[in-house]
């Protein structure tokens, strides 16, 4: 794809900035994203969402998002060899965001006091849903990691005594080597240490998605458990998806070791996986809304102005963190943004949590000592 490194840095440069111009203009429109009656993180009586100075913050906190999503894109362009400058970029515009959102959340509390919007009530239904009815994809799925890392394992045994004495362990934006290690199992192994890390932490993102709690109280629960499946299905399809094409792609920087493809090749077929994955994504968001909220909007718009949900504002701590000892869920949907976050309120959610940061910090442990 890349057979030049002009045409390599050049994918290099458009995928970091799609990477991040459409998260930013996906936090813009994450206000209208969410389930109704939550408004910034605030659970609100649905006779209330209406209101001119609800409608207000949700616009000005999406102007500013797409406003400030620009100019640091426009930094970073003017930047484009400074590799400090995107990953300042790229975490400058989930901070804004969160101290956005902070600020909207206040001022929805502040007027949830002062106009006293409190429910009227709250009520939890169960629905029974059929077999055939849509949710999360099956977890045998993921045995089709199994056979892409065999053989990568495979492919790097043959190929081992064909690979150079220094193998490249880094590429700069312009396509060539920035860092190098001698030949051994461990370095030549890389790539499949990078698969077994990436494959089991997206394999436990799957499981938590598949044991995740579903939204309860509603005004239609029928849409809101079938909203909710169609968009758990359709983010395990997409997380599926990633996986396997990041495996694979994985499998060509053996090739690339061994001097089979072009290290340009291998990293563009990383690249084009990075932005299909990333399209399908924000496709899913927009298509679902958050916990598919979306989906059952018309139901939800057409029910009783006074229907009730249940207010778990106290649970949440800075509209973001969920912490409720007296809910035995471990990952829940969250209240502001597309996807699910732990119950901190549940030891299981802190011992996940401490998992996933052991394994992180020995997966990387692993590559420093390459």
């Amino acid at each position: 794809m890349f057979d030049s490194p002009e045409a390599m840095t050049f994918g290099v440069r458009i995928t970091l900035l799609v990477c991040v111009l459409a998260p930013g203009l996906l936090t813009a429109a994450t206000p209208w994203l969410m389930p109704r009656g939550e408004v910034f993180a605030v659970t609100l009586p649905a006779a209330t969402l209406r209101d001119p100075r609800l409608l207000g913050l949700r616009r000005r906190y999406a102007l500013t998002m797409v406003a400030l999503t620009f100019i640091l894109v426009v930094i970073a362009l003017l930047n484009i060899e400074n590799v400090a400058i995107f990953v300042a970029v790229s975490l400058l515009l989930p901070i804004a965001g969160f101290f956005g959102m902070l600020a909207c959340r206040s001022r929805v509390l502040s007027l949830k006091r002062c106009e006293g919007w409190s429910l009227t009530g709250s009520r939890t239904m169960s629905v029974k849903l059929p077999p055939e009815a849509p949710g999360p994809i099956s977890l045998r799925w993921n045995l089709l990691y199994v056979p892409i890392i065999l053989a990568t394992i495979v492919l790097t045994v043959e190929l081992y005594p064909a690979m150079p004495e220094r193998l490249v362990m880094q590429v700069g934006f312009d396509g060539q080597a920035t860092s190098f290690a001698g030949k051994t199992p461990w370095s030549a192994g890389l790539p499949v240490i990078m698969q077994l890390f990436m494959s089991g932490v997206l394999v436990a993102c799957h499981i938590a998605i598949a044991q995740s709690k579903r939204p309860g109280a509603s005004a239609s629960p029928i849409a809101t458990a079938l909203g909710y499946g169609m968009f758990a299905q359709g983010q395990t399809i997409v997380l599926l998806g990633t996986g396997l094409g990041l495996t694979a792609g994985m499998a060509t920087i053996t090739l690339a070791d061994a001097g089979i493809v072009s290290l340009t090749s291998a990293v563009a077929v990383l690249l084009a996986v990075t932005l299909a994955a990333l399209a399908a994504s924000i496709m899913v968001a927009l298509r679902y809304g958050q916990a598919g909220s979306r989906l059952g909007a018309d139901v939800e718009e057409s029910a009783a102005p006074d229907s009730a949900t249940s207010d778990d504002d106290a649970h949440w701590k800075a509209g973001v963190i969920y912490v409720n000892p007296g809910d035995p869920s471990v990952v829940v949907p969250r209240r502001f943004g597309v996807g699910w976050t732990l119950n901190l309120g549940n030891w299981r959610g802190w011992l996940a949590l401490a998992v996933l940061v052991g394994v992180t910090v020995l997966f990387c442990a692993a590559v420093a000592a390459i």
